[in-house]
């Protein structure tokens, strides 16, 4: 009797910590391909990343799978109107964060010392240049100043650096952003940690969320395996973390967790996936749902997008 009372209490209990997630249907999708300058057929178009900022979406895109020909930087309204293209030179790999006066920071991250941070105004013309040595992962801006993270886990200011460099640790798949009271929350995608970064103090809080979403995702893998388990990463304006889990069904919905600061899940997501629209005429395509790359917030929406440039957009 009493282990019977005690497994009701413990899934009582459950099912206070992790009830069901709420399931939000897209209230619009488009593809980017529409905003697109001359020379991307669509058929290797790549998205690198993308950012829902300064009232638009940014995305860093390639007509090939690198930037080898070169790239572009473009901005669209959210229903997928280009408002701003900038070419991006041909290269190794870069990495952008856009600020939320509407200017955009591109990491050229070249081999040898010619390695620097373009900036553009907001109407797209370049304002400055800022030099930088370290090997970066991600880049966030802090009043008009570049923020780096390097591959091997320090945070430090690009140029005149002022600020102690702050470790935090290597990780895999990582990203960054900042967050409205002037931290830096860091995810480590295959290791699924989470850290938020005081950049004058070090590292404040790290954890793995308490979600049943990543004991599942690492169900996918044996032992000794490792993949992806947290693939998007954005933050609302009140501060919300918002990360996309990896590892379940497209059909059932991407899950997506809210986190406060604290590490708490503060609210649980499913957003259902659309379908990628088929060719008219081609009956012979079974039509398939999008896989979300990226992940984005501006006010009361949450965009997703693929690498391919489909995008969708939920009211939450």
């Amino acid at each position: 009797m009493r282990k019977g009372c005690l497994s009701i209490a413990l899934l009582a209990a459950a099912a206070i910590a992790a009830p069901n997630p709420r399931v939000l249907a897209p209230s619009g999708t488009f593809h980017l391909q529409d905003a697109l300058p001359a020379g991307y057929d669509g058929s290797s178009t790549t998205i690198h990343q993308f950012q829902a900022a300064a009232g638009g979406l940014y995305f860093l895109v390639s007509p090939g799978f690198n930037f080898a020909s070169g790239g572009h930087l473009i901005k669209t309204d959210f229903s997928g109107k280009r408002l701003l293209s900038i070419p991006i030179a041909p290269g190794q790999h870069r990495v952008f964060a856009a600020d939320e006066n509407g200017r955009v920071y591109v990491a050229m991250l070249d081999r040898g010392e010619n390695r620097r941070i373009a900036v553009y105004g907001p109407q797209g013309g370049e304002e400055r240049s800022v030099p930088f040595r370290a090997r970066v992962s991600a880049l966030c801006v802090e009043n008009g100043t570049p923020v780096l993270l390097s591959r091997e886990g320090f945070l430090s200011v690009a140029g005149d650096a002022v600020r102690p460099t702050i470790g935090v640790g290597r990780g895999r798949r990582v990203q960054m952003q900042r967050l409205p009271d002037g931290k830096y929350v860091v995810v480590k995608g295959v290791e699924a940690e989470i850290a938020i970064v005081d950049p004058d103090k070090g590292v404040e809080n790290s954890f793995t969320p308490d979600a049943p979403e990543i004991a599942e995702a690492r169900k996918r893998y044996g032992k000794g395996e490792q993949g992806v388990i947290l693939n998007g990463l954005a933050v609302g304006p009140n501060g919300e973390i918002f990360v996309v889990v990896t590892g379940h069904r497209l059909g059932e919905g991407a899950p997506v967790l809210v986190l406060g600061p604290d590490g708490r899940v503060q609210d649980r997501l499913r957003l259902m996936l659309p379908e990628l629209p088929v060719a008219a005429g081609d009956a012979a395509v079974t039509a398939q749902r999008m896989m979300p790359s990226f992940i984005g917030a501006d006010g009361p929406r949450i965009f997703l997008a693929d690498s391919s440039g489909f995008v969708a957009w939920y009211a939450w």
